[in-house]
């Protein structure tokens, strides 16, 4: 075994028992949350009473393993390990703050909600979310304050770089980005909400490039293109530091976020001018330069300003296929078909853009992508679909299963489809396109790997979609179907 293949190892073991920890304290203070009678100050004491110490023993825990584990790292790299102590007050009070006051903000979250109109229930839930919040924030930050330490005293063995390494819990993909480049020992790892990223030395030597993952970096390519509309396959002309923006904030330190871009600030700015810049004095919206509002999300016409390049659609396609591999959608004996741009006449149909097409009498079948688009990546999840419904009804596919097998997936298809035409949102389809079989199903197919993958940036898109155009579902519409979906990918 190689001395990085220790290295994974060791980082794998470390990451399991830090999330246990984490996990324990959340699932406390989740219950114990839940439970309670009700949300008065002499209960709300009583909580903080009982989720302040389990807190506080758990940031401890996770600093010592930090603590352990890094030293560890520096065994297998060779280099003598100094021992580095671990401060309790340094560690809980990393808010510079006492947490008793940290931890009646949940308190004041369920009081600020019911003041403004909310329901109790309603204001439970943004009580617990933030509650959630608090103890992932101080037990990231306790993990990031001693890994600093830690690296900062073995800078004198030879220790100058680490990276950031993923977990596959919280990995957004700003931290995909981030995770490509390298960090100085002395500058503090960058969080944002809900991060949960380790750290790992990097071997002297390996320090001298900024990128050290080319791999995972042409897959981050997909992510940045995603949303900035392009990408840079040499890091040059896009500069990954100029996107991801890190701030100073008063308790957490360093924190990571997607600098904002133009048009998302017109589009905030759009979104807050006040209502007296909007409206007549009678309360009547202005007329002036008034137009029909669009029914198509602004990111499904965005387009770029040449083609695509042929390394732009491997990097978009291998991205599709990892979040269809992930969710494990694919079944046995499935090949994925090409992706080519589609040619010019194949680009519109009727005065209207096609976004792409599954040619399946092709030999051999390919899906087709219009080269000019921004956002591809729901129109690669769709065309899968319609490659994925096409194989699993072609006659091939009796003799690779058994017909038993077979008429059971064609069954849950058929249920999928007629349990999303039910919908109100299925009901409000009017064109026999849009209601026919093949597109409910592939619609369905993408909205289910975006659901599952949990992807923040896609769920949003799939909303706005249904919100303007109803062609994907509400998140309660679409969650009875999800277990149809499972099940069609675990037929044998």
């Amino acid at each position: 075994m190689s001395q990085q293949e220790d290295l994974d190892l060791l980082t794998r073991a470390f990451d399991s028992q830090v999330h246990q920890i984490r996990a324990h304290v959340e699932a406390f203070a989740r219950i114990y949350w839940k439970s309670m009678p009700d949300y008065r100050q002499d209960n709300i004491n009583r909580m903080i009473d009982a989720i302040v110490p389990r807190v506080a023993a758990g940031q401890l825990q996770i600093a010592r393993l930090t603590n352990a584990y890094l030293l560890q790292c520096l065994t297998l790299l060779d280099l003598p390990p100094q021992t580095v102590p671990v401060d309790p007050d340094e560690i809980t009070h990393a808010r510079g703050m006492e947490p008793r006051e940290v931890y009646h903000r949940p308190a004041s979250t369920v009081y600020a909600k019911l003041a403004a109109g909310k329901s109790l229930d309603e204001a439970v839930r943004a009580g617990g979310l933030r509650l959630h919040q608090l103890i992932g924030g101080d037990m990231q930050l306790a993990h990031r304050n001693q890994a600093h330490k830690t690296l900062s005293r073995g800078r004198s063995d030879g220790i100058r770089a680490y990276r950031r390494v993923l977990t596959g819990r919280e990995n957004c993909a700003l931290c995909v980005v981030a995770s490509t480049q390298r960090y100085w020992v002395e500058d503090l790892l960058p969080i944002h909400p809900g991060c949960d990223c380790n750290v790992q030395p990097l071997p002297p030597g390996m320090e001298g490039s900024q990128v050290i993952d080319q791999d995972l970096l042409d897959r981050a390519h997909a992510a940045v293109e995603d949303r900035y509309g392009s990408f840079a396959p040499d890091a040059r002309e896009i500069d990954y530091k100029k996107m991801i923006l890190v701030t100073e904030h008063g308790e957490y330190g360093p924190v990571m976020s997607w600098k904002e871009t133009v048009a998302e600030r017109r589009k905030r700015l759009r979104l807050t001018t006040p209502a007296d810049d909007r409206f007549g004095l009678v309360g009547f919206e202005s007329k002036k330069n008034s137009r029909k509002p669009s029914t198509t999300p602004p990111f499904m016409t965005r387009m770029l300003a040449a083609d695509r390049s042929k390394e732009s659609f491997d990097a978009q396609t291998r991205n599709a296929l990892e979040r269809i591999r992930t969710v494990g959608a694919i079944p046995r004996g499935y090949q994925f078909p090409q992706v080519l741009p589609l040619t010019k006449a194949e680009q519109t149909y009727k005065g209207g853009i096609v976004r792409g097409r599954f040619k399946e009498n092709e030999k051999p079948p390919y899906i087709g992508i219009h080269p000019r688009l921004k956002n591809i990546q729901i129109t690669l999840l769709h065309e899968f679909g319609h490659s994925i419904d096409w194989y699993l009804g072609n006659n091939a596919f009796a003799s690779e299963l058994s017909e038993v097998s077979a008429s059971r997936r064609v069954e849950t298809i058929h249920r999928i489809v007629n349990e999303l035409l039910d919908t109100e949102s299925g009901q409000s389809l009017t064109s026999d396109y849009h209601r026919s079989s093949k597109e409910v199903f592939a619609r369905g197919f993408a909205q289910y790997i975006i659901t599952k993958g949990s992807d923040h940036g896609l769920v949003t898109k799939v909303n706005e979609i249904h919100r303007l155009q109803r062609r994907q579902w509400a998140t309660d519409e679409f969650a009875p179907v999800i277990p149809l979906f499972d099940a069609l990918f675990s037929i044998e």
